[in-house]
């Protein structure tokens, strides 16, 4: 069973889609409610505030994921750096995918953008996973740079599925060259409710820009799901 992580602002009145609810109704969903503090503030600090009111809008959410079937546990931390907060919670929870939550109001079909050096058998067999019970459609989109030779993420991930017996009238399969592949995958995800990701290491442009990951999320209307490596170890965080 596929096992994702969902932060939720939940302080912020940050909610959760009905479309991710359903899209996510046969996983695990380890629902992290978050809360950014100031510097100055500590975590103890903002617990002491703001625990009862973030842990009962967290029990709602859990409720509501309930509802679409999935198997649900809830998290809350009050944290200086979110970023940080999300990777150490993905490694100690063992997550297959992180939710980056944007409207989905249905969850009829997912893009899987492939680009650059990511694990396209590991993303075919989570989103294989994830959606073998349901009607979902499933756009594969590998994106190559002008000049990049192709790394065959397309014929990999599409192998992925094929292998979970995925029914292949679900399967839409693409491949384009694009010097933006932040605007050609956001093109793409127009008509659709959620889009799903590899994580990538960063290189020079996602230090200048910010993570590539992210900039899809902005650009896209749906919500994102970036699908982690097999899960190994945990990282660090300064919440409580």
């Amino acid at each position: 069973m596929v096992r994702a992580l969902v932060p939720v602002e939940v302080l912020e009145g940050e909610t959760v889609p009905p479309g991710v609810l359903d899209l996510l109704g046969a996983a695990e969903v380890v629902v992290l409610g978050y809360h950014v503090i100031p510097e100055q503030t500590t975590p103890n600090q903002a617990r002491l505030s703001f625990e009862e009111q973030g842990a009962a809008k967290l029990d709602a959410i859990a409720e509501a994921f309930a509802d679409a079937g999935a198997t649900v546990e809830t998290r809350l931390v009050f944290t200086h750096d979110e970023a940080q907060t999300f990777d150490r919670v993905a490694g100690e929870t063992e997550a297959d995918l992180i939710v980056h939550l944007n409207p989905a109001m249905a969850a009829d079909d997912l893009l899987v953008a492939l680009h650059g050096a990511v694990a396209a058998e590991r993303i075919g067999t989570v989103v294989a996973d994830l959606l073998s019970t349901t009607d979902t459609t499933i756009h594969l989109l590998e994106v190559a740079g002008p000049d990049a030779d192709t790394l065959n993420l397309l014929d990999r991930a599409e192998r992925a599925l094929d292998d979970a017996e995925i029914d292949p009238a679900r399967i839409r399969t693409d491949r384009v060259q694009s010097d933006s592949p932040v605007q050609a995958i956001a093109e793409a995800a127009r008509d659709v409710d959620a889009i799903a990701l590899g994580e990538r290491a960063p290189d020079w442009r996602e230090l200048v820009f910010g993570d590539f990951e992210e900039r899809v999320a902005e650009a896209a209307l749906g919500a994102v799901l970036v699908v982690r490596p097999d899960p190994a170890g945990t990282a660090d965080g300064d919440e409580a």
